[in-house]
């Protein structure tokens, strides 16, 4: 069979050749609008009932596929030359499938950008929370040991919740801690189980009466959890003896600065530790003296004796590392 056009062989079942179905007129019909619906504040695209994350061009694709018809062919493909910053017209290029001759066409389409504050983002803005998390320190409040709780809350927030619809209201720093407001009562509840099984600690949780809504009373709860507040590197006083915390979690681990014993304590039973100081507690001296089981070391006051251990050899003028806790010096391995 030929093509009724040009007289060269057609397209098997057509009655074009491939080069006239390519030059013809118009199959596809194009919807002249798109409408999208973009949360301004976290960019999400809503889909039906659904806030979801997608990339706006590939979101305005999607529907403008699901708005055409070819007549005699397929739609293969669907290219939108358009910037996502404005709504405004846009290029639509169609790669169209015709008895296996790929067919090229372009339309224009207004694409209708209408920016609506998604229902998590309200939220946000309005600061919603459904449970607070109280951390309180056993000890006084240091902010080195809270920052390092804080990144714990998040990290297990991140492993405990999926996209954005649960996120932390709030963050305030309080006296003897701080309070963490989550926007989820069963996220909150999670976090805290976790975060008390990490940190070796109880966790009290209290409800109070928040309103009601459909007839129903709403609760705001909350979870108090006491810890240690004590990093891995800390040097502290435990019942008169000077130890060097080896491990700050679910167990305190003590290294015992004079024998290099160790011992374990939970962090519920802490109190009778008192915080002395960090890595700004050890120095560098030089060795003016040595003989058996110590070795003489200029410090700022003057010459000063300190007992080393057997296993550590040192000659005159080399450097030792000790940690001052006290006005007294101690060798450190």
């Amino acid at each position: 069979m030929f093509c009724i056009r040009c007289g060269r062989e057609a397209v098997k079942g057509q009655v074009l050749c491939a080069e006239c179905i390519r030059s013809s007129g118009r199959i596809a019909t194009v919807a002249d609008t798109v409408l999208l619906h973009i949360c301004p504040s976290c960019g999400r695209i809503k889909k039906g009932s659904e806030w979801v994350e997608e990339e706006h061009r590939e979101a305005a694709e999607q529907m403008l596929r699901k708005m055409v018809r070819v007549q005699g062919g397929r739609l293969k493909s669907i290219s939108l030359n358009w910037n996502d910053e404005y709504d405004g017209y846009a290029e639509a290029e169609l790669l169209l499938d015709v008895a296996n001759v790929e067919k090229r066409e372009n339309a224009q389409i207004r694409v209708n950008v209408i920016r609506n504050v998604c229902p998590t983002c309200s939220r946000k803005s309005g600061h919603y929370f459904e449970s607070t998390l109280q951390i309180r320190g056993l000890q006084k409040e240091r902010e080195d040991v809270l920052s390092r709780i804080i990144g714990s809350v998040e990290e297990i927030c991140a492993s405990r919740s999926s996209g954005q619809e649960f996120f932390i209201s709030s963050i305030k720093r309080m006296r003897g801690g701080v309070d963490i407001e989550m926007s989820s009562s069963a996220v909150a509840a999670a976090v805290a189980r976790e975060l008390g099984e990490r940190f070796g600690v109880h966790v009290l949780t209290t409800r109070s009466l928040y309103g009601r809504r459909g007839g129903k009373e709403i609760y705001r709860m909350t979870h108090l959890l006491r810890v240690a507040m004590f990093n891995e590197g800390d040097y502290v006083d435990y019942r008169g003896r000077y130890y060097r915390v080896r491990e700050a979690g679910r167990m305190l681990v003590l290294e015992s600065i004079i024998d290099k014993r160790r011992l374990s304590i939970r962090s519920e039973e802490s109190r009778d530790l008192r915080y002395i100081g960090g890595k700004e507690l050890e120095e560098w001296l030089r060795v003016t003296e040595t003989a058996e089981g110590e070795v003489e070391v200029e410090d700022t006051g003057g010459k000063r004796r300190i007992k080393i251990s057997p296993h550590h050899l040192y000659e005159k003028g080399s450097m030792i590392r000790v940690v001052r806790l006290r006005e007294e010096l101690f060798e450190l391995p």
